[in-house]
């Protein structure tokens, strides 16, 4: 039975990932790969996970997703009523070489 909980235990580590999503938050930058139109948010965690992409920008007024690899370039993050920037919550992380920012989860 012990063998069984650290097998569970292990696998829950294997197949999850912590993300944070900053409501209200546009993520702007030149690393924009791909744009997904009429989609859940949940739809756009999963196609985030699936293609591994390292964040996305989701605009609730048209249910659109703009899928990005990394964070490599120069960056702003505007504000935006309708939209929330999601990303792989990395807890102690580089996200570019220019920035280092660390993310806590209270």
């Amino acid at each position: 039975m012990l063998y069984i909980g650290l097998l569970l235990l292990f696998l829950n580590e294997v197949s999850s990932q912590q993300m944070g999503c900053i409501l209200n938050i546009t993520f702007v930058s030149n690393d924009i790969k791909i744009t997904q139109i009429n989609l859940t948010l949940n739809e756009c965690v999963c196609y985030q996970w699936e293609n591994k992409f390292s964040g996305f920008n989701y605009f609730t007024q048209n249910q659109t997703c703009e899928l990005f690899e990394n964070f490599t370039t120069d960056f702003v993050l505007l504000w935006d009523i309708k939209t929330q920037f999601c990303f792989i919550n990395r807890s102690t992380g580089k996200i570019c070489e220019h920035y280092c920012i660390r993310f806590f989860t209270l």
